[in-house]
């Protein structure tokens, strides 16, 4: 007989699981990405109750989804690795005193690299002698796709890296993405044929036919690097050698000393995200010394030394130019407001329903 604890884990687990593979295999997700966040932290608290839950029952270990049997499969030099998420500012002090404390360090204010979290697809490069040698998809984190010949159709990723003495192997990690305004002429031009930028980033790189990957307006932003035995001492100054080379990284990327300044810094972004031409989610700090980053090492999938600090929701601000009252077949009255068009999360937003008179007399009344 299973016990009510045990199904509430089952149905929670299933229900990530079946997100995940949504999101991953079929490019087709059906709730936000805050949605899926509440999902997961509601699930790391039921986790604490199950200390005997295997690896391959835990949806936490396994990071991205399958490779498609469509494409030939490449393992990664190096595992990509998927980040712990920040909900508050609380779990942001926690996840800084852990560090404190693993590296038994005494200054707390040690710096972090800052980036935005962009909403795309994770791919890794791989370079020998500075040549582009393999481009892969993150699949699962230690097996990806083959989808070199798409990338080489991105004009931003070079094929061939701008250094003298390039050094002998290099893994750049990155996000292929679509910003909000080209979405929007793709989806025109497409009638409607999905359902945000990072669906239409996924299945414009994930085609067979190379000539539908290179109609379609794709961008690119490393946020990281696996094998690179030659590296610099901190992440900030690797990722702007790596820019001299030919390779975009975030205008954004900034480092920062401790709590305030990374809370700061989150706020700033978070309150021009709307203005930011690409879908974010959050932003991702990085212990900034590479050192530091050794000896913190991994927990499983997860990195130590980085964490991503979510977004609510989406939000933006606009102008309302007038309000029309609708007249339901039921007699039912609502108001609806046309808005200054405004662009949310790749959706260009110009009508929002109101509440009418009745619902709201209604929410006054369950408040007292």
């Amino acid at each position: 007989m299973i016990s009510n604890q045990e199904k509430k884990i089952k149905d929670i687990i299933d229900k990530i699981n079946y997100h995940n593979d949504l999101y991953y295999n079929k490019d087709n997700p059906e709730i936000s990405d805050a949605e899926y966040d509440l999902l997961i932290s509601e699930f790391k608290k039921i986790q604490k109750n199950i200390p005997n839950l295997k690896d391959a029952d835990n949806p936490l270990m396994n990071i991205g989804g399958r490779s498609s049997d469509e494409f030939t499969k490449f393992n990664h030099p190096t595992r990509m690795l998927s980040l712990d998420n920040a909900m508050t500012n609380e779990d942001i002090e926690n996840f800084i005193k852990k560090i404190i404390r693993f590296l038994s360090l005494k200054d707390t204010n040690i710096p972090f690299s800052i980036e935005p979290k962009i909403d795309g697809l994770s791919v890794n490069l791989v370079y020998e002698d500075g040549q582009l040698k393999v481009a892969a998809t993150r699949g699962d984190g230690l097996n990806g796709e083959i989808i070199t010949n798409n990338v080489f159709t991105i004009k931003e990723i070079p094929q061939k890296l701008r250094v003298k003495f390039p050094p002998k192997k290099l893994e750049i990690r990155g996000e292929i993405f679509i910003t909000k305004k080209d979405f929007l002429d793709l989806n025109e031009r497409s009638k409607n044929q999905f359902a945000n930028p990072r669906n239409a980033a996924a299945g414009s790189l994930r085609q067979l036919d190379v000539k539908i990957t290179a109609s379609r307006p794709l961008k690119f932003i490393a946020h990281g690097f696996g094998i690179y035995e030659e590296g610099k001492k901190t992440y900030y100054d690797q990722m702007k050698e790596l820019k001299t080379w030919g390779i975009p990284i975030s205008p954004y990327l900034k480092v920062a000393n401790g709590i305030d300044d990374l809370i700061k810094n989150y706020n700033y972004i978070n309150d021009k995200r709307s203005e930011i031409p690409y879908d974010i989610d959050g932003l991702v700090y990085k212990v900034n010394d590479t050192l530091y980053q050794s000896r913190l090492g991994t927990v499983g999938k997860t990195p130590r030394w980085a964490i991503a600090h979510k977004f609510a929701s989406e939000t933006a601000r606009t102008s309302i130019k007038k309000i029309d009252i609708q007249i339901g077949r039921t007699g039912s009255v609502t108001p609806v407001a046309r808005l200054e068009s405004i662009n949310i999360g790749g959706v260009l937003v110009s009508n929002a329903t109101l509440h009418n008179f009745e619902e709201i007399e209604k929410k006054r009344h369950k408040r007292r």
